[in-house]
């Protein structure tokens, strides 16, 4: 997965104007991933979500379980942006696929943040908030989340 994450982040550099993302912190999402997020193993538990509504139903599992809200890719047939939960060790979830992927590399985000971010946006889903520009990407709000970013810029998204 690391491999695919790499290629991938090295391609979007080839195909984007230098000067279009020179303020940004990670110039894509897999470059965001690479630097901040980790493998993880599929763990052995599936809980059926609504297939293609994976951040709907990660967050709502992560919410009802006292879970970790992991985005980032999973590899199944091919590698796809997703989302799952996780527990304090590291073991992947799926709520939404029927067969555990082969691989999981992401992001564990505060549920706190995620409220806040699907209520800024009005969908689910963190890292690609395009309707916020961004912030994770251009580096407005760092990462890994910490109080002040949640007390200081997210409540700008409000």
């Amino acid at each position: 997965m690391k491999d695919y994450l790499e290629g991938s982040a090295e391609l979007r550099k080839m195909h984007r104007t230098p000067d279009a993302l020179a303020d940004h912190k990670h110039k894509s999402f897999e470059e965001f991933l690479l630097a901040e997020g980790r493998e993880m193993e599929p763990g052995e538990v599936r809980l059926n979500g609504e297939i293609k509504e994976c951040f709907m139903n990660a967050y709502h599992c992560a919410e009802r379980h006292n879970l970790l809200y992991v985005e980032g890719y999973a590899h199944s047939v091919i590698p796809t942006m997703h989302a799952w939960i996780a527990d304090e060790t590291g073991n992947a979830f799926d709520p939404t696929w029927k067969k555990m992927g082969e691989e999981y590399f992401g992001v564990v985000f505060p549920l706190e943040y995620v409220n806040k971010i699907i209520f800024a946006r009005e969908c689910y889903g963190v890292i690609d908030s395009w309707e916020l520009g961004f912030p994770l990407l251009t580096g407005e709000h760092e990462y890994p989340i910490t109080e002040e970013t949640l007390r200081k810029e997210v409540s700008k998204l409000l």
